[in-house]
């Protein structure tokens, strides 16, 4: 049970530095704070998302491969994935890119969708590491 709790509450700072890096009222703002951590170098950028590496260490070293630990593991490579083709669109096509995904208006992130990826893999490994003992 300690366990389950340790992993948790690390799993929860991680996401909570990973909100606060990435944090904007917009979705441009969003995506260009990513921008700037790939311009200045993709290793950065991939090891900004810590939780992604720590989801991927708790998987392996207490080997809970069940579906909920793929599911998470894969909605976190699918996020972070998505944010490198669009990284890479911004550095191809500059921020009309942004404009033509966008059609010109700017989506503004509320506090709770900002919250949402915490929620989740949390919620997911929680599950997983429960399921396993």
């Amino acid at each position: 049970m300690i366990t389950i709790f340790l992993v948790l509450t690390t799993l929860i700072a991680l996401e909570f530095y990973e909100l606060n890096w990435q944090k904007s009222s917009t979705l441009r703002g969003l995506l260009l704070k990513n921008y700037n951590y790939y311009s200045k170098n993709i290793l950065l950028f991939a090891i900004r998302h810590l939780s992604f590496i720590y989801i991927l260490f708790i998987i392996f070293f207490l080997n809970i491969a069940n579906s909920f630990s793929y599911i998470a593991i894969g909605i976190k490579f699918i996020d972070i994935s998505t944010k490198l083709f669009i990284c890479k669109k911004i550095e191809e096509n500059g921020d009309s890119y942004l404009d033509q995904m966008l059609n010109g208006s700017d989506i503004k992130l509320g506090i709770s969708l900002q919250f949402l990826n915490m929620i989740i893999y949390t919620i997911l490994i929680a599950l997983a590491l429960i399921t396993v003992s």
